[in-house]
């Protein structure tokens, strides 16, 4: 993942600064979702209900762009789908990268150079914590090692974002356990950020 900038925030920083933000799920009520709707407008929540209702539920393992990220300071909402834990033997894994890579795709597709993610599946969805993280991270370094030969990726940044501070923790350490002494700790607790550079 040569000159990408990870970044692990707190939920409220997340309101600040990035490009994309990638959402748990259009119908999954959680503290983060409803701070994104307020924040972000009614528009949001109308949008959602608008696409299940033509479409469908997003199915886990997917990821849709919204039409707009209503009054957020972003320039695209993705609404992204984990999957329920179910023991781990259930296809979990494969879907919680899927939506990982998919949530990407769109980033890249779009040209946006910075994209927020908080722990898929991690929270009401009942997936490990450490291992949603591992997954989540792992799927991000595939993207960029797997990514078209001849192109390269805009994303830049990427912020791990959650409300909960455990799931910041979770992923600072598997951040260190996957890059060890690669990792430069630039800032610690600046703003709010725990910055790595890799």
């Amino acid at each position: 993942m040569c000159n990408k900038i990870l970044l692990v925030a707190p939920h409220e920083i997340i309101l600040k600064k990035f490009d994309h933000l990638d959402n748990r799920g259009i119908n999954n009520i959680k503290i983060l979702k409803i701070q994104l709707f307020l924040a972000g407008g009614n528009s949001i929540q109308e949008e959602s209900n608008s696409y299940v209702s033509t479409y469908g539920k997003v199915a886990d393992g997917e990821a849709v762009s919204a039409p707009s990220p209503g009054r957020l300071p972003c320039k695209l909402l993705v609404h992204a789908v984990g999957p329920r834990w179910q023991g781990g033997n259930k296809g979990e894994e494969i879907k919680l990268r899927k939506a990982i890579l998919k949530c990407l795709e769109l980033t890249d597709k779009d040209k946006f150079s910075s994209i927020a993610v908080p722990a898929l599946s991690a929270g009401i969805f009942g997936y490990p914590v450490d291992q949603s993280v591992d997954t989540i991270l792992s799927a991000i370094e595939c993207y960029f090692k797997t990514f078209k030969e001849g192109k390269s990726s805009k994303i830049k940044e990427i912020y791990f974002c959650d409300i909960d501070d455990k799931i910041l923790r979770a992923f600072i350490l598997c951040l260190r356990k996957k890059y060890g002494q690669d990792v430069k700790e630039i800032d610690v607790e600046e703003d709010g950020l725990y910055i790595y550079r890799k």
